[in-house]
């Protein structure tokens, strides 16, 4: 809440509204989030940006204003840490770090620990060895 705090104070500051202070500006973030949660949408989409509009209105910020700052702020909070992870991502991908769980089959480890299992006639689930 720290840093989405900061963000839109910085954001607000970007678009010369300085009317608002800090615990001003976590209060529109907190109504913000109980109203994308109790809209129960994904991710509190459409909500959650009618919130922050709403309270920096009854602020006293220009309607067009708060939803300018409704959108940077949606945008600065996801899409920018979306794509950065994505690039993370990719880039321990190239290294090897990365690498997606592809393997099928067992591997040889697993299949030698089945076997000492058996011969030792110890059996995890069906019947018991016929000898």
């Amino acid at each position: 809440m720290l840093v989405a705090t900061a963000s839109l104070l910085f954001v607000l500051r970007g678009l010369h509204v300085v009317a608002l202070g800090w615990w001003d500006v976590a209060l529109v973030l907190a109504v913000s989030s109980v109203g994308g949660a109790l809209s129960l949408l994904p991710g509190g989409i459409g909500a959650n940006e009618a919130s922050v509009v709403g309270v920096l209105v009854v602020f006293g910020v220009n309607p067009a204003a708060a939803a300018a700052i409704a959108l940077i702020q949606r945008l600065s909070l996801t899409v920018v840490p979306t794509v950065g992870g994505a690039m993370a991502y990719l880039a321990l991908r190239r290294r090897g770090v990365a690498m997606p769980h592809t393997e099928l089959r067992p591997s040889a480890s697993t299949e030698a620990s089945r076997r000492t299992t058996r011969s030792a006639g110890l059996v995890t689930g069906g019947a018991a060895p016929v000898c």
